[in-house]
């Protein structure tokens, strides 16, 4: 996988995975968007928290945090139209997009 600035590009194989995924999670939804739409939306949350701790000085765990109250007071609002089921997967997605360099510090994979 790599990064391109604000671009998340992922393998075939990761992509088949994360439809298959969708697919279980959101059965009514069309599963390529929702699952396109989940996958960049970690990515964005990704990138975010890894900014805010290299520009910010905040822990991975109090980035993370913050970006999770902000999805969720975003679908509370129904301002964004995401399942329980598909909120979780973002989530959890994000926390495994970053992960802990050599330095310590939270890197995007």
């Amino acid at each position: 996988m790599k990064s391109d600035k604000n671009l998340l590009y992922i393998d075939a194989e990761l992509r088949t995975f994360v439809l298959e995924v969708v697919r279980v999670l959101c059965p009514t939804r069309n599963c390529e968007y929702a699952s396109t739409t989940c996958e960049d939306l970690a990515g964005q949350l990704s990138a975010n928290a890894s900014w805010n701790i290299a520009t910010a000085g905040m822990s991975r765990d109090v980035a993370l945090s913050r970006a999770e109250e902000g999805v969720r007071a975003k679908v509370d609002a129904a301002e964004w139209d995401f399942s329980r089921s598909e909120v979780a997967w973002v989530l959890n997605r994000s926390r495994g997009l970053m992960q802990m360099g050599d330095d310590g510090k939270a890197q995007i994979s």
